[in-house]
């Protein structure tokens, strides 16, 4: 018969138990998203819902034809379901693959988030950036070195 002993200095108690890393504050993707794509977005969504919905219906078997009212009513309501569907736990998971489209992950950040919204805003950039921006429009590229570019427009 096999004895079970354990060699000197080895425990086979588990003392230390490993325990899950949990991540206590979730990189929220979306914060750093101006408002005005993250409408786009739902509303894409709510399109492509509204139009499921409506093919769904179409598939169904009816017991009678339904009046110009009758389907009038029934738009209506797949157009309000849509929108339910749509803004409810950040609805079928079209809006983040939308979002990840339209604004990348690595311009998520908060330097980015506050130029897009000084664009949309209609603010200009700095005055500095500005005074370079007007003298290259004005005079146009200048040779660097003594040397004189292709096609430059030089009086």
């Amino acid at each position: 018969m096999i004895s079970k002993t354990t060699p000197p200095g080895i425990s086979l108690e588990k003392k230390n138990k490993p325990t899950p890393i949990k991540n206590s504050h979730p990189r929220d993707d979306t914060r750093f998203i101006p408002e005005p794509f993250k409408k786009v977005a739902r509303g894409m969504e709510e399109q492509f819902i509204n139009y499921m919905l409506g093919q769904m219906n179409k598939s169904v078997d009816k017991a009678k034809d339904a009046s110009s009212a009758m389907d009038y009513y029934n738009s209506l309501q797949d157009n309000e379901r849509s929108k339910i569907l749509a803004n409810k736990d950040g609805g079928l998971g079209l809006q983040k693959v939308i979002l990840n489209q339209m604004y990348p992950k690595h311009l998520r950040n908060e330097a980015q988030f506050n130029a897009q919204m000084n664009m949309l805003k209609g603010k200009r950039p700095p005055a500095q950036q500005n005074g370079a921006i007007q003298k290259y429009r004005d005079n146009g590229p200048q040779p660097q070195n003594g040397i004189t570019l292709k096609g430059a427009n030089h009086e």
